[in-house]
């Protein structure tokens, strides 16, 4: 596998074109289950929230760990922070609000309905 930089083309180190793509179909289908979860009902999102937030704390460790072994080149590293950064506030934020019983969960407007005009 080659992946296009600037131009040139540069390999992956050695032996890691199984685990890119392990990982790549591992995160497509934490992406599709996260997509169906966000459909579902209040009791189970309460229920299945821990897990996913777990699973994006392991991302940002995962990140930093990598960023500190030296994997990426310097923009490489940004790129990754980045993303951990914006994974790692989405796990705060699910904590924060499913520990917020309070906080009204209601369904999205449905958009299809006839809407009554304002005189």
């Amino acid at each position: 596998m080659r992946e296009p930089v600037v131009g040139r083309r540069v390999r992956p180190r050695a032996g890691w074109d199984g685990w890119v793509r392990v990982v790549g179909a591992s995160l497509v289908a934490f992406a599709l289950t996260v997509i169906a979860l966000s459909r579902s009902n209040v009791q189970s999102l309460r229920r299945w929230v821990p897990a996913v937030s777990l699973a994006d704390g392991g991302w940002v460790a995962a990140s930093i760990a990598t960023i500190i072994a030296g994997w990426y080149s310097s923009s490489g590293a940004a790129i990754i922070g980045i993303i951990a950064v914006i994974v790692g506030t989405f796990a705060i934020a699910q904590m924060r609000l499913l520990r917020a019983p309070s906080a009204p969960v209601t369904p999205p407007a449905d958009l299809t309905a006839p809407r009554e005009r304002l005189r």
